[in-house]
């Protein structure tokens, strides 16, 4: 139940707020020697918002616009229980952006039992009151249609749809662009709660571990800590693959929990979280490491250095210092606004942003060469030896071969390397229809390399499973889609692409698949065959790329193998 009320005060318009606990209102306002006036009670959020718009257009929470919050004692037992319950709560709900259920779930999870209802209600109200939460409908659906917007995600009309609502039992809208968190819809509220503003001293408890940097990572991780102090909010790291990024971000990392601030790690994929998480957890120590996204447990587990796919910065608010966005370039993260506004919103108002990628749009690059975007280039791979060049390879007919286990030579011939070397091998395809295919074909070709073979595509759910063997060496032969081209290292791993001329095999794609291979420094070579039906300009491209910063590289001097054109 949602109560609408007034409160005035001689010489003054009246404003408008909402409460989910009238009686906490009306004790706080009278103590500030103002009128409280109930005018209404509705069943849902999205009822009582439309009528409080109505006569407050402006008011963008539900207490009211110009009612500043007063930070006073409270002696009486009512409005002392709210603010009991609400400093209890606020250490635990602060810095996140919750539906209803999820704080009931959220304080289920810390206090091993179902909040009182009651005392809940007094307490997000009071929190409300002093201005340190807001809340309003999930999907607000006041106005015109094309006004229409999602509370949570920002998603507009596009994105919502209408239907019969078994919790409000009317018609109300929902948003499917941020489904993946639970349903946001127009009949229940979504609270915005700001963190508290105590710090954790951790300037003598961080310990960093970290293998031995070349002096060009060196360099760059020097750079990065020297820019916290800028007044440039955001930086490009443009790091070929292999480049060891992750290890160079590290000093910029423990040097902003030492301050006592909060750090995320964004990353656009689920694996890239499960591939981080055990490598932060063992390089950082003295601060809690945490990996969220949608398969994990940890969901409302709570700390210093959180890595999370891009989803969940839907749910954080005001929470860190710095955020590393890893693979910023790839999907979903990039062209999607409204994941972009989630990463603004996990961070405070001032709060640091690196991207890093080895593949830049080129957006981002015309901007680092106007000067409109700081950026550093890490352009070598930690080992010191060149990116591997792309054997090109062109089939006649080739999907038509594999599909009816017709000779195909370069497959054949990448994977009698595998066997006669017993190195591991990634094989990627463009359309999640070609693995059956492909393991098909192989079957008929190479019968004893089959039970060393797996496929995986995102819409796998035993991937995580999957690639774990893959990674340990119980499989072989990996076939993927492009779910797996960024974030998955295997030494000694070999990769060929079957179908390079597909649209989905842009420049970007290419490059970080090609980047697969090589990574280890005991097979600092690696062999990346393409094989299509035709030469590309994506693929001219992405051998330009790699060309490139080939020869960076090596203009930098941080190349100890030869012949590297300049």
């Amino acid at each position: 139940m949602f109560t609408l009320y007034q409160v005035t005060m001689r010489g003054e318009h009246p404003h408008w707020g909402i409460s989910l606990a009238p009686e906490v209102d009306e004790r706080f306002w009278r103590n500030q020697g103002r009128e409280f006036r109930i005018t209404g009670w509705f069943e849902t959020i999205g009822q009582a918002w439309c009528v409080l718009r109505k006569h407050a257009p402006e008011v963008s929470s539900p207490i009211g616009k110009g009612m500043a919050y007063f930070e006073q004692t409270a002696d009486d037992d009512g409005l002392s229980a709210g603010r009991n319950y609400g400093m209890a709560i606020w250490n635990i709900l602060g810095g996140r952006v919750l539906l209803g259920e999820e704080i009931r779930s959220l304080l289920r999870f810390r206090w091993g039992e179902d909040p009182d209802p009651v005392a809940l209600r007094m307490g997000l109200q009071w929190l409300c009151l002093m201005g340190v939460a807001e809340y309003m409908p999930a999907v607000e659906i006041t106005g015109p249609a094309v006004k229409w917007r999602c509370s949570r995600c920002g998603s507009g009309p596009s994105r919502l749809f209408q239907t019969d609502c078994k919790r409000c039992r009317q018609t109300c809208a929902s948003c499917d662009h941020c489904l993946v968190l639970g349903r946001c819809r127009s009949c229940v509220p979504l609270f915005r709660i700001r963190p508290p503003e105590a710090r954790t001293d951790h300037s003598n408890g961080v310990r960093l571990y970290l293998p031995q940097l070349t002096p060009k990572q060196q360099e760059v991780a020097s750079v990065l800590e020297s820019w916290r102090d800028r007044p440039e909010r955001t930086l490009l790291l443009w790091a070929v693959t292999g480049a060891g990024k992750t290890e160079v971000c590290l000093p910029l990392v423990r040097r902003t929990l030492q301050s006592g601030h909060r750090v995320l790690w964004v990353t656009p994929r689920r694996d890239v979280v499960d591939e981080l998480y055990p490598r932060l957890k063992k390089a950082v120590e003295g601060v809690r490491v945490t990996a969220v996204h949608g398969g994990t447990r940890s969901t409302w587990a709570d700390g210093e250095l959180v890595i999370a796919t891009a989803h969940q910065t839907w749910r954080m608010y005001r929470r860190f210092a710095l955020a590393i966005i890893d693979e910023g370039d790839a999907f979903p993260l990039y062209g999607d606004p409204a994941l972009q506004s989630g990463v603004d919103q996990a961070l405070y108002k001032d709060g640091k942003v690196v991207w890093v990628t080895a593949t830049p749009p080129m957006v981002w690059q015309r901007k680092a060469r106007r000067g409109e975007l700081p950026v550093i280039t890490l352009p070598a791979r930690f080992h010191g030896h060149p990116l591997p060049a792309p054997e090109r390879c062109v089939v006649r007919d080739l999907w038509n071969k594999v599909n009816h286990s017709r000779p195909v030579p370069p497959l054949s011939d990448f994977l009698r390397r595998l066997m006669e070397t017993g190195k591991q091998g990634l094989i990627f395809v463009p359309r999640v229809s070609d693995l059956p295919c492909l393991l098909r074909w192989i079957t008929r070709k190479f019968p004893d390399m089959t039970r060393f073979c797996a496929a995986v595509s995102g819409k796998e759910r035993n991937r995580r499973e999957i690639v774990e063997r893959f990674r340990r060496g119980r499989v072989r032969v990996l076939i993927a889609t492009t779910v797996l081209e960024r974030g998955v290292t295997v030494p000694g791993c070999q990769v060929l692409v079957l179908g390079a001329d597909h649209t989905v095999m842009d420049t970007a794609t290419l490059v970080q698949i090609s980047g697969r291979a090589g990574r280890s420094p005991e097979d600092p070579e690696g062999i990346v065959r393409w094989i299509s039906e035709e030469w590309t300009e994506a693929q001219r491209r992405a051998i330009r790329e790699i060309k490139k910063m080939n020869r960076l590289a090596y203009q930098a001097g941080c190349l100890h193998a030869s012949g590297v054109k300049r």
